[in-house]
């Protein structure tokens, strides 16, 4: 069975960190330099930087095939409105993608949004993501698009969704 654990203490969120360091750079590898992939892993995944995301409210969870960790998600609640939640990561190491696990949870996220009283979940995807079909093919739907800079000279390239 495939299910979402709440992350409830700080400390857990180093296995968040260990893990998008294992998915980015294979995942990845088609559309960011590993210079920018390296950047993005300590701009968003250092444990700092995942201890200052939950302690402002956002909501890790850890993605779980029985008792095998197999991915992560995190949802940043009331983003721009009460109405809406944000979804900020949703990884599955590398061994797990493209076998219809995203699918399953991907339906637990829109239930877990509206049991949060939630009436919208929104994401960012890059324009060259080979995600972008599966959220489309979800029930997503392109709203706008923006290109935004997160430093050192990089940007991220987006549809907001």
């Amino acid at each position: 069975m495939l299910r979402l654990f709440p992350i409830q203490q700080k400390e857990e969120l180093l296995v968040i960190h260990q893990m998008a360091h294992r998915i980015w750079p294979v995942t990845y590898d088609y559309m960011l330099s590993q210079e920018q992939i390296a950047y993005m892993l300590e701009w968003m995944y250092a444990p700092d930087v995942l201890k200052s995301q939950f302690e402002k409210g956002q909501l890790f969870y850890r993605i779980q095939k029985q008792d095998e960790l197999i991915g992560f998600v995190a949802l940043e609640p009331n983003f721009q409105n009460e109405e809406t939640i944000k979804l900020q990561k949703f990884y599955f190491l590398p061994e797990y993608q493209n076998q219809g696990f995203g699918s399953k949870i991907f339906l637990q996220l829109f239930d877990l949004a509206q049991q949060l009283g939630f009436k919208r979940l929104i994401l960012n995807v890059n324009k060259t993501n080979k995600a972008l079909p599966f959220y489309l093919k979800h029930g997503m739907e392109i709203i706008d698009e923006g290109v935004f800079d997160i430093g050192q000279g990089y940007v991220m390239d987006d549809f907001i969704l």
